[in-house]
């Protein structure tokens, strides 16, 4: 018998966590993670679609650039895949498919200025027909006081647009949506 009254018997303190905490921890989990998947993948393609249409953009003002710089007529277009391998082989494709990248080059002296390889995780660019050309003027050659040319960047068939958007001027600008 215990002579001391406020000695009392003490059960050992489990460790650990209990079913019913076990399976409502998994339950939460299971909708954070069903809600969170659909959003993330939302936000991965928008950056998809941002990222590509910015990085035409920067394309686009550096042709128009060095158009300037070097007082000269400059090119930007689509890339023709063959010979992708070689830098100096790549030409000038007159598809509107942008995708498979593209080429700033100065056609009077032969010279390729920036490639961009063929874009990748499910991106689609659509833009002019063969090259867009900027004067030693900074503007685009052959357009019109209403002309105005769009590339129209698209990430998983609609679900993230960006639209690159310039006119006569060359100024280029990146809208949210499609063109």
């Amino acid at each position: 018998m215990n002579s001391n009254p406020t000695q009392r018997l003490t059960r050992p303190v489990a460790r650990g966590f209990t079913l019913i905490e076990l399976l409502v921890t998994l339950a939460v989990l299971v909708i954070i993670i069903t809600v969170g998947v659909p959003g993330f993948q939302n936000l991965t393609n928008q950056n998809r679609a941002a990222g590509t249409a910015n990085e035409l953009l920067t394309a686009l003002q550096a042709a128009r650039s060095a158009a300037v710089t070097r007082s000269r007529d400059i090119e930007i277009c689509a890339s023709d895949t063959t010979g992708a391998e070689d830098p100096d082989n790549i030409s000038c494709s007159n598809s509107s498919d942008w995708s498979t990248g593209w080429v700033v080059r100065d056609p009077g002296v032969g010279e390729t200025l920036r490639v961009r390889g063929p874009v990748r995780g499910g991106v689609a660019i659509r833009g002019p027909d063969g090259p867009v050309t900027f004067t030693n003027a900074g503007v685009v050659e052959g357009s019109t006081s209403l002309s105005r040319y769009d590339f129209d960047v698209d990430v998983n068939s609609g679900r993230a647009e960006r639209c690159v958007d310039f006119g006569i001027g060359g100024r280029a600008e990146v809208l949210e949506g499609d063109c």
